[in-house]
């Protein structure tokens, strides 16, 4: 499927090192369409558990999955840069605080209608290649109570509202990212 690429593996996640977690993103972002196809297979064959699982994750890849890997690759590659510098043996302190600010004005540029829509434009471009619809489908019907049977219903506790995709990614508060940094 993907003839002259070097093969990748997902890492081991630490609870240290935010590389590894890139990694992981990055991995399996660019090799999406070939997890989909080996879960498929998987779901034809007739080993029980297997194409339960099987089915259980490629039902659960969905078009807000890819919303919420694309972000997470993009946000943990660009702290990964600074990650890699504070766990540096030579470490200069300048240019992590330099770091820092830059990170934090790129995050703050992420909130921009502009840098929300290359997202968005990326999430559309893996759905298409993965063959993973783009309309937003109801999970499950709302059902009426059956001691409500009768009578007449004027406001509810909870209200679907129909959401884009592209919205529902979007949160609508401006993010505060501080960072303070002390000599040891």
């Amino acid at each position: 499927m993907f003839q002259g690429q070097p093969p990748r593996e997902l890492p081991k996640l630490s609870d240290v090192r935010w590389a590894c977690r890139f990694y992981a993103c990055r991995n399996l972002m660019d090799r999406l369409p070939a997890v989909l196809r080996v879960l498929h297979d998987i779901d034809e064959e007739h080993n029980g558990d297997r194409c339960v699982e099987a089915r259980g994750l490629h039902g659960q890849i969905d078009l807000n999955f890819i919303g919420l890997l694309a972000t997470f690759r993009k946000i943990l590659g660009d702290t990964k840069l600074l990650s890699d510098l504070l766990q540096s043996s030579s470490l200069d302190l300048a240019r992590a605080v330099d770091l820092i600010e830059a990170l934090q004005d790129t995050l703050v540029h992420y909130r921009d209608e502009s840098s929300f829509g290359e997202l968005w434009t990326e999430v559309l471009d893996i759905a298409q290649q993965c063959n993973i619809s783009t309309e937003r489908v109801s999970k499950r019907q709302p059902k009426t109570s059956s001691a409500l049977h009768g009578s007449v219903v004027t406001s509810t506790i909870e209200r679907q509202q129909h959401v884009e995709h592209d919205i529902s990614l979007k949160v609508e508060q401006p993010a505060v990212v501080t960072c303070r940094i002390s000599p040891l």
